[in-house]
């Protein structure tokens, strides 16, 4: 139960903090604070976070309690704590750029109804493969660390069927799809520089794993896909 409160109130601050600056910064532009795709937005993710915070804590508590876990560890490569660092600052960049981009700058003309919605299947699509990755991987911590010690073995059912990195997969069409459902283009667009970030993250990851993890290599033969099925 602890658990499961540890995760809520985490998640509590998330939504709190993304309404902050959703709204914070539609009143600072616009002087009105109300934006409705904003409420409904953060509405549905508060929900459904909450929802697979408790789905997470009573079903697999053990991969919860990892996904809890810091973003700074004794046991993480400098080369992640390096990666790490950028791709906290770009997330937050981007998470920036949505407001800025709705209420001021304007970058890009806003995605029709229909890919707005669309993006919105994307982001529900992602969220469902980053909950489905965390459940079936117990050591899918927020870092790359070597965790031997706490028994890691390789996963290799179930989404790391398909690819080798289902989590970043999830994240891919996360931001994508969260941009276009925001009605900012621009942010879907510059989700990219995430992405390519977390391409790096990938090479860190894989390099540790093959040193550290055995089968993991015999496993890269089997499951070829890094990302994409059938691309790459």
């Amino acid at each position: 139960m602890k658990l499961i409160l540890k995760g809520l109130l985490g998640g509590i601050a998330q939504i709190v903090g993304l309404a902050f600056l959703f709204f914070g910064m539609k009143f600072y532009f616009e002087g009105d604070w109300y934006w409705e795709r904003g409420v409904w937005f953060l509405v549905c993710y508060g929900v459904l976070l909450s929802m697979g915070i408790i789905w997470l804590g009573l079903s697999a508590p053990a991969s919860l309690a990892v996904r809890l876990q810091g973003f700074v560890s004794r046991d993480q490569p400098q080369s992640d704590r390096i990666v790490t660092f950028f791709l906290f600052w770009a997330i937050l960049l981007w998470i920036v750029l949505i407001p800025v981009d709705l209420f001021w700058l304007h970058l890009f003309s806003k995605p029709s109804t229909m890919i707005s919605s669309l993006g919105g299947l994307t982001f529900l699509l992602g969220f469902g493969i980053v909950m489905f990755t965390i459940y079936q991987n117990s050591f899918a911590a927020p870092i790359v660390k070597d965790q031997r010690a706490q028994g890691q073995v390789v996963i290799d059912t179930g989404l790391y069927r398909l690819v080798r990195h289902p989590m970043y997969l999830g994240l891919l069409l996360w931001f994508f799809g969260m941009g276009l459902f925001l009605e900012t283009t621009a942010a879907a667009v510059f989700s990219i520089g995430i992405d390519l970030i977390l391409l790096a993250r990938i090479s860190v990851e894989e390099k540790m794993l093959r040193e550290v993890l055995p089968g993991y290599t015999e496993y890269t033969k089997k499951t070829r896909a890094r990302l994409i099925p059938c691309v790459w």
